[in-house]
C-alpha cells in the first residue's frame, strides 16, 4: 500500500491550496499570538488540506528555485504571487527543498513557521541546520545550501558570476572531462544535502547511466589501507535520502551493486550503524524495489536472525517488566484468556454480533451527509465569513470599537483572499458589497477606507486574475458580476494577463470578460495596439470590433496593410462594421491576393458583411476556368458569398455552374453543384420567381 501510495501523483488544486493556506498561516503566526483564534482557525485550514495529500502520498516535497516552487520535477505557476512569496521565504533561508511527512502536526506547522520567522542573520547553513534542529520538528525536514564548502582560487574570485567551483568538479566528473582521482578530494568536502541539491537541479538527460557509480564511488572513495566505514555508509544513505524520487532508485542501485561486493568490510560498516538505520536502508530498498545481490542478502540475513527461545520476561514483585513498562498483576490477569468472560459478558458479545450483522445500507444515512457537509471546512469558513458580514451590516457597528473593527476587516481580507485561491467568488461578492454598504460612521469609515485600498491594490487584482484563469470558467456569471463590480479598474490587469497568456481556451474566456466593459476596453485596447507584437495587436483589433464606437473603429485603417494577415483581416472587419468606404478597398485588395488562405477570410468577411460592392469580384471567380479539382472547391466559399449578399445579378452564372461538365475531377465539381443549388432553393427561388425569371430552371437542375 505504501508503495501504491509513492506512485499517485498530487492533485494540482489541493495542492496549489495546501500552499496558499501554509503561506497564509505564515503570515498569521508573524501577527497574531499563539493562542489567537484567527492562527489557530489558520493552522486547522492548513493541516485538514495537507492531511488530504497525505492521502495520496506519505511525503510532500516542496523543492525552491529562487522564488519558484518546484514538486515532483514540475515547475508551479511562476506567476502566482502566494506561490512567489513562500519560494522567497524559503530562500531567504537558505533553504533548497522542505519536505513534509504523514504523522505532522500542527504543533510543528506552528513552530516551522516560527522558525521562518527568525531572524538568523548571515550565518552558514549548519548553523541555520542547528537552529532548525532545535525545534524537533520530527515530520518537517529541510535541506540546505551550505555554500560554505565551496572555495575559489584568486582565478575563481574574478569570476563570481559563474558555477560554483564544486560544481564544475562534478559536472566534469559526469561528463567524463575529469577521473575520480581528479575529483574525489573536492567532492567529498560536499555535503549530502548539497550534493543532493545538485543533482535535483539536473534533468534526466544529463546524467549517464554509468554515472550513479561513477559519483558513488567518488564520493566515498577508499583506499586499500581504509576499509569502508558506517559513517560512509550514512554518508550515502543521507545523500540519497534528500534525493528527488527518480533518482533515488537509480543512485540506491548503483550503491548496493557497489558495495555488495566488501564481504567483511559491508558487515563491519552495517555494525557501526545500528539497527535502526539498517532498518531504514532496508524500508528504503523496499520502496524502491531495487534488487538485491546475493552476497549483500547473506550480509542482511544475519541481521534478522533473533534467538526467540532465549526471551523470558522480567518479573517484579507480582508483575512483569516489559520494554521499561511496570504491567500490574490487574492488567496480566486482564490479558489472560481464561479470564476473558469475567470482563466480556455474553450479552455485550451479542449485542457486538447485531451491530456487525447490521445492513447499514438499509440505514437512512442523509442526516450522517448533512452533518459532514456542515462539519466540513469549506462550509465553516463561509459561515464564520457571513457571521462577520452580518456584525458588520448590523445596526450595532456603530457601538463597535474601532479595535474590533479592524479586525473583522482583517478577518474579511483573509478570507477573501482563501475565496479566490478556492474560486467561491459567490463569498468574494458577499465581502465586495458589504464594503460599499457598510455603516457611516466616521470611526468605521477610515478603516473601511484603508481595506477598500486592498480589495482594489495590484497584489488582489493579481491573485483574482490569476484564480480566474483556473477557476473563472465554471463560474461566469459570477466572475461577470465581479468585473461589473470593479469596473475600468479590472480592463488594464486583464489585458496584460492575456498577452503572456500561452492556452487558447483561456485566452478566449479572458477576452469575453474585456469585451464586457464596453467602450472602456475600446480605449484600453487602442492604446495596446502599439505593440509590436503581431498577436496583441490582432487580439487589440478584436475587442476593437466587439466594444468600439464608430469614431475608434475607423482608426483601426492604419493596420490593413499588416504584414500579418490576421491583423489586417481585424482591421478590415472593424473599417467595415463603421461602414467606412476605405473598408471595401482594402477587401477587393486581400480578395485579390495571391495567398489562398488570405483570399478564402477575405471572401468570408463579405458574406458576413453581406458587401455589395464586391459581387463582380465575386462573379470573375467563378467565371475563371478551374484546371483542378482545387480550384473547383476553391469556388464554393465564394457561392456562399453571393448567397448572403443576396444580389439577383449572380442568379445567371450560378446558373450556368449547373451546365457544366468535367471528365477528371467531377468529385469536385459535384460538390460545388451541390453547393449552388443549396444556395439557390435557401436564397434565390423567391426571389427570382417574383422577377419572372425562373424559367423552369429550378425543375430543370432538380432544386426543391
Amino acid at each position: 500500500m505504501a508503495e501504491e501510495k509513492s506512485c499517485l501523483s498530487l492533485d494540482t488544486k489541493l495542492l496549489s491550496e495546501a500552499i496558499i493556506e501554509l503561506n497564509i498561516s505564515r503570515h498569521n503566526v508573524s501577527v497574531y499570538p499563539e493562542n489567537h483564534p484567527i492562527l489557530k482557525r489558520s493552522l486547522n485550514q492548513a493541516f485538514s488540506i495537507f492531511q488530504k495529500l497525505f492521502e495520496l502520498r506519505d511525503e510532500v516535497m516542496l523543492a525552491v528555485a529562487k522564488d519558484v516552487i518546484v514538486v515532483d520535477g514540475s515547475t508551479l505557476d511562476k506567476k502566482n504571487p502566494v506561490f512567489r512569496d513562500f519560494a522567497s521565504c524559503l530562500g531567504k533561508k537558505n533553504i533548497a527543498a522542505v519536505t513534509f511527512y504523514r504523522g505532522m502536526t500542527e504543533v510543528e506547522m506552528f513552530y516551522f513557521h516560527q522558525f521562518l520567522q527568525k531572524d538568523i542573520g548571515n550565518v552558514s547553513s549548519e548553523c541555520i541546520q542547528e537552529v532548525f534542529d532545535s525545534q524537533k520538528l520530527k515530520h518537517i525536514k529541510v535541506s540546505l545550501i551550505d555554500y560554505s564548502v565551496f572555495t575559489l582560487s584568486e582565478k575563481d574570485t574574478e569570476a563570481m558570476e559563474g558555477p560554483s567551483l564544486c560544481e564544475l568538479y562534478v559536472h566534469g566528473l559526469l561528463e567524463g572531462r575529469l577521473s575520480a582521482e581528479d575529483t574525489s578530494s573536492m567532492v567529498q568536502k560536499i555535503s549530502p544535502r548539497e550534493l543532493a541539491v545538485f543533482f535535483n537541479g539536473l534533468a534526466p538527460e544529463e546524467i549517464a547511466e554509468e554515472n550513479y557509480t561513477s559519483v558513488i564511488t567518488t564520493y566515498v572513495r577508499k583506499t586499500s589501507e581504509r576499509r569502508f566505514s558506517g559513517a560512509e555508509m550514512k554518508k550515502i544513505m543521507k545523500f540519497i535520502n534528500n534525493l528527488r524520487p527518480e533518482l533515488k532508485q537509480q543512485f540506491l542501485s548503483s550503491t548496493i551493486n557497489t558495495l555488495s561486493g566488501e564481504g567483511d568490510s559491508l558487515r563491519e560498516a552495517l555494525c557501526d550503524m545500528g539497527a535502526d538505520e539498517v532498518v531504514e536502508l532496508l524500508k528504503l530498498i523496499n520502496e524502491q524495489m531495487v534488487k538485491i545481490p546475493e552476497a549483500l542478502k547473506n550480509v542482511l540475513q544475519k541481521f534478522s536472525q533473533l534467538n526467540n527461545s532465549a526471551y523470558e520476561a522480567v518479573s517484579y514483585g507480582n508483575g512483569i517488566i516489559e520494554d521499561d513498562i511496570l504491567f500490574a498483576p490487574e492488567i496480566t490477569g486482564l490479558l489472560n484468556n481464561t479470564d476473558f468472560k469475567s470482563f466480556v459478558s455474553d450479552s455485550y458479545q451479542d449485542e457486538i454480533q447485531r451491530l456487525l450483522q447490521q445492513d447499514v445500507k438499509d440505514s437512512n444515512t442523509q442526516w450522517l451527509r448533512a452533518i459532514s457537509l456542515e462539519t466540513a471546512p469549506e462550509f465553516i469558513e463561509r459561515a464564520y465569513s457571513d457571521t462577520v458580514i452580518s456584525i458588520l451590516r448590523s445596526e450595532i457597528t456603530g457601538s463597535i470599537e474601532a479595535e474590533d473593527t479592524e479586525f473583522l476587516l482583517q478577518a474579511l481580507k483573509e478570507q477573501a483572499a482563501h475565496f479566490a485561491g478556492t474560486g467561491q467568488y459567490g463569498q468574494i461578492l458577499k465581502i465586495l458589497d458589504v464594503m460599499g454598504s457598510v455603516s457611516e460612521d466616521l470611526k468605521i469609515q477610515a478603516s473601511v477606507e484603508m481595506s477598500d485600498e486592498y480589495f482594489y491594490s495590484p497584489e488582489f487584482l493579481n491573485i483574482l486574475i490569476s484564480s480566474f484563469r483556473f477557476f473563472g470558467r465554471t463560474s461566469r456569471e459570477e466572475v461577470r458580476l465581479i468585473c461589473e463590480r470593479y469596473g475600468d479598474n479590472m480592463i488594464k490587469p486583464l489585458m496584460d494577463v492575456l498577452a503572456d497568456e500561452t492556452s487558447q481556451t483561456i485566452r478566449r474566456f479572458i477576452l469575453s470578460l474585456i469585451t464586457g466593459f464596453g467602450e472602456g476596453a475600446a480605449h484600453e485596447a487602442l492604446e495596446k495596439v502599439r505593440d509590436e507584437r503581431w498577436f496583441i495587436k490582432r487580439n487589440m483589433l478584436f475587442i476593437l470590433f466587439e466594444c468600439g464606437n464608430t469614431d475608434q473603429l475607423k482608426k483601426a485603417f492604419s493596420h490593413c496593410s499588416h504584414e500579418n494577415p490576421k491583423v489586417a483581416i481585424e482591421a478590415v472587419r472593424c473599417l467595415l462594421k463603421a461602414k467606412d468606404q476605405r473598408g471595401i478597398s482594402e477587401l477587393r485588395k486581400q480578395m485579390r491576393s495571391s495567398d489562398r488562405e488570405v483570399c478564402m477570410k477575405a471572401i468570408t468577411v463579405a458574406g458576413t458583411f453581406q458587401v455589395r460592392e464586391v459581387v463582380p469580384d465575386l462573379i470573375h471567380m467563378l467565371r475563371k476556368k478551374a484546371l483542378t479539382g482545387d480550384e473547383y472547391e476553391d469556388k464554393i466559399p465564394a457561392v456562399r458569398a453571393l448567397g448572403l449578399i443576396g444580389d439577383p445579378g449572380a442568379i445567371d452564372e450560378l446558373m450556368s455552374i449547373l451546365g457544366e461538365k468535367t471528365f477528371f475531377y467531377r468529385a469536385s465539381l459535384d460538390k460545388l453543384k451541390s453547393e449552388v443549388r443549396t444556395i439557390m432553393k435557401n436564397h434565390f427561388q423567391e426571389r427570382a420567381t417574383v422577377q419572372g425569371k425562373r424559367r423552369d430552371w429550378a425543375s430543370r437542375w432538380n432544386i426543391r
